[in-house]
C-alpha cells in the first residue's frame, strides 16, 4: 500500500470514530498528519531543477519577467534563485522562500532550464560589464 492509499485508509477510519473520540483518534490523526507531510514534502522535491517565469509589476502599470529556478522545497515553501530586469532600479538576483502553491497552481508559467540559464548569463555578463 502505497502513502496515498494509506492515508486515504486513515481519513476513512477517522471519519468513521468521529472526531470526537479524541482519544481513540489521537494516533491516527498523528499517523494521518505525518504522511501528509511525506507526501508534501516529496511532491516538493520533483520541482527542484524547474525552471519559471512570472509576469511582475509590483503593482505598478509596467511589467517585466521575473524567472525563478527552484533550489529546494519542502511541504510549503519552495526555495528560489530569481531574476529580473527592474524598469526603474535594474536587475536584481535573489534568492527567494515563497508558497510551494505558486508554482503548482499555474501562477508561474514553466519554462525551459536553458531559457532560465540563457537570462542568468545575460544577466551575469550586465554585471561583468558594469565592473569595466
Amino acid at each position: 500500500m502505497n502513502k496515498k492509499q494509506k492515508l486515504e485508509q486513515i481519513k476513512a477510519k477517522l471519519k468513521e470514530k468521529g472526531e470526537d473520540y479524541h482519544k481513540d483518534t489521537k494516533s491516527l490523526r498523528e499517523e494521518r498528519d505525518k504522511l501528509l507531510t511525506e507526501i508534501e514534502n516529496e511532491e516538493g522535491k520533483k520541482l527542484v531543477g524547474k525552471c519559471f517565469k512570472f509576469r511582475n509589476s509590483y503593482g505598478s502599470g509596467e511589467k517585466w519577467w521575473l524567472y525563478s529556478k527552484i533550489v529546494g522545497a519542502d511541504s510549503e515553501w519552495v526555495n528560489t534563485l530569481e531574476l529580473q530586469k527592474l524598469p526603474f532600479s535594474g536587475i536584481e538576483i535573489k534568492l527567494n522562500k515563497i508558497s510551494k502553491s505558486l508554482f503548482e497552481n499555474g501562477v508561474y508559467t514553466s519554462i525551459t532550464k536553458k531559457e532560465f540559464n540563457n537570462v542568468y548569463k545575460r544577466f551575469i555578463k550586465k554585471i561583468e560589464d558594469a565592473k569595466k
